[in-house]
C-alpha cells in the first residue's frame, strides 16, 4: 500500500510544539504527559501520595470530560501519510511524476488539496468516514539521507469523500486499470493548519506502544502499513499536549 503521494500533474488540489496552527516505517522517546494537580508542599510520603492521587484523579476527570466533548461534537482524528522522499514514477501514458509531498508543500497551496491516490480498502474506508472539521496528523513517510518518518504537522478535513478521479486518468500514477475497482477509491479535501517546530518521530511514538501503554492500540502501530489511519481522542491529546 502506498502512502499518499502526488502525481500526474496532480489536479487534486499541538501545544508548544506547534509553529503555526503505505509504508511500514521503523525508527526516540516522548516523556509521558505531566500530571495535573497542585505541587506537594508536605514533606511526608503520605501527603505526597495524597497529592499525586489527587492529580491523577483530576487528570482522569479532565480527560473523561474531553472525551465526552469530542463525542458530542462528533469530531474525529486521523493520521495521513505522505512521501517525503523524491521518487519518480511513470504513469500508463508515459507521464513522469514525483511522488514527494510535504507539509510545506501543503502550506503553500492557495486552495484545498485533494488527498487522492489511496489504493487500500481499509484506508479508503477511513477516508469515507471523515467529516468536515476533522483534524489529522500529517505524517512524513520514508526516511533516507538522515531523514526520519514521523508527524510533521496538522491538517484539517475541509471536504468529504468524493470519487478519486485519478483512478480513471491514464496520465496519473494512481490509475486503476480495473474499471470495476475504480468506484472503491475516494479522495477528501484537506488544508494546512499547523507545522510542528520539531517533528514527532516514529521512534518516539513507538516508546508508548507496549501492552497497556497510551498508544498501544494506535493504528499507526497495529496497522502500520495503512496510509490513512484512525487516531483516538486520547491518543490525539497525548501527542499534541507533549
Amino acid at each position: 500500500v502506498q502512502p499518499k503521494k502526488r502525481g500526474r500533474p496532480v489536479k487534486a488540489s499541538a501545544a508548544a510544539l506547534v509553529k503555526d496552527v503505505d509504508k511500514d516505517d521503523t525508527e526516540d522517546p516522548v516523556e509521558p504527559p505531566k500530571k495535573r494537580g497542585r505541587p506537594a508542599k508536605a514533606s511526608t510520603a503520605e501527603l505526597v501520595e495524597d497529592v499525586d492521587g489527587d492529580g491523577d484523579a483530576m487528570a482522569k476527570a479532565d480527560n473523561a470530560e474531553e472525551d465526552d466533548q469530542d463525542e458530542a461534537s462528533g469530531k474525529q482524528y486521523w493520521l495521513m501519510k505522505a512521501e517525503q522522499e523524491d521518487r519518480e514514477e511513470t504513469a500508463r501514458d508515459g507521464t513522469v511524476s514525483n511522488t514527494r509531498f510535504t507539509i510545506d508543500d501543503l502550506r503553500e497551496k492557495t486552495a484545498p488539496e485533494l488527498w487522492d491516490g489511496v489504493r487500500n480498502l481499509t484506508a479508503a474506508k477511513n477516508l469515507r468516514a471523515m467529516r468536515k472539521g476533522d483534524l489529522a496528523f500529517f505524517y512524513a513517510s520514508g526516511g533516507k539521507k538522515g531523514r526520519k518518518p514521523g508527524i510533521t504537522g496538522i491538517i484539517e478535513i475541509v471536504s468529504e469523500a468524493e470519487p478519486d478521479v485519478t483512478a480513471e486518468s491514464e496520465d496519473s500514477i494512481y490509475y486503476e486499470a480495473h474499471a470495476s475497482k475504480r468506484k472503491s477509491w475516494v479522495a477528501v479535501g484537506v488544508e494546512f493548519r499547523q507545522k510542528l517546530e520539531t517533528p514527532i518521530y516514529l521512534a518516539e511514538l513507538q516508546e508508548f506502544r507496549g501492552p497497556g501503554a497510551v498508544l498501544s492500540d494506535m493504528q499507526l502501530h497495529t496497522l502500520a502499513r495503512l496510509s490513512v489511519s484512525k487516531v483516538s481522542p486520547k491518543e490525539w491529546r497525548f501527542i499534541t499536549e507533549k
